[in-house]
């Protein structure tokens, strides 16, 4: 059964034309010019101030429950 769904797969395939390639080539590059005017890369990413210390891995959770923060909330 594999070996007949193996061989109607290669007989169904298309060699793709030149003309259908360059189509292809051409919308994806008026899909990447969209995307880099549209995407806002050119304006700067805000940073985040944290307003507490990050808790490590290993520190107590700070909810209070007594278990390592990988443990407790930062799962």
């Amino acid at each position: 059964r594999i070996r007949q769904e193996i061989i109607m797969k290669l007989f169904r395939v298309q060699l793709a034309k030149d003309e259908d390639i360059a189509k292809m080539e051409e919308e994806q590059r008026r899909k990447k010019a969209f995307l880099d005017r549209h995407s806002g890369s050119d304006q700067p990413g805000k940073t985040v101030a944290r307003d507490a210390e990050k808790v490590g891995r290993n520190d107590p959770c700070p909810c209070g429950s007594g278990k390592k923060y990988k443990k407790c909330c930062g799962a």
